[in-house]
């Protein structure tokens, strides 16, 4: 039992303090958890990572020039065995073109004259546009004719299925592919 509001009051507050004592606590072991976590977590997915930046950290510095000094030597031998690769593959081309050049023949008279005649008479004119009564699809393996079908209701059957036969069917109503 309490002889005063006071003693009441103080043993009130008292109990609330030791509340947010325990909360308190309790939040400061969950984020002591959570930041082990976190770190374990990322130390197992970074590890090669970390590793690696370790492990260049450590190199000391003449090995690095050493590194470096070795690496400009390999590129200079592999610069010159490129060059003398690159002038045999043009002795070899320029060794085959002379080649060709001295086979070289002028055509037949009769290959020439036919040539002559049947090349003013052909014609440059190609039709670069896709046709438009066909679907034509590479990657599907799809060269089909276009139907247009007079179906306006969609009831009857029997006519869409002959149209089927024949082609894509397209309706009066849908727009062009």
């Amino acid at each position: 039992m309490y002889q005063t509001l006071d003693d009441l009051e103080y043993t009130m507050l008292k109990q609330n303090r030791f509340t947010l004592r325990k909360f308190f606590s309790e939040v400061k072991v969950f984020l002591i958890i959570f930041v082990i976590v976190f770190c374990g977590s990322y130390l197992i997915t970074n590890a090669q990572l970390l590793q690696d930046t370790y492990e260049d950290a450590m190199i000391k510095e003449e090995d690095k020039v050493n590194l470096i000094e070795t690496l400009k030597v390999e590129m200079k031998e592999d610069n010159v065995k490129m060059r003398e690769e690159k002038e045999k593959e043009i002795k070899n081309l320029i060794l085959q073109y002379e080649g060709l050049v001295s086979q070289e023949k002028e055509p037949a008279e009769e290959m020439q004259n036919y040539l002559k005649s049947n090349l003013n008479t052909y014609h440059f004119e190609f039709n670069t546009l896709p046709p438009t009564n066909r679907i034509i699809s590479d990657k599907i393996n799809l060269n089909a004719p276009l139907v247009q079908s007079d179906l306006k209701d969609g009831k009857d059957e029997g006519k869409f299925d002959k149209d089927l036969e024949n082609g894509v069917v397209k309706y009066p109503e849908s727009a062009n592919p």
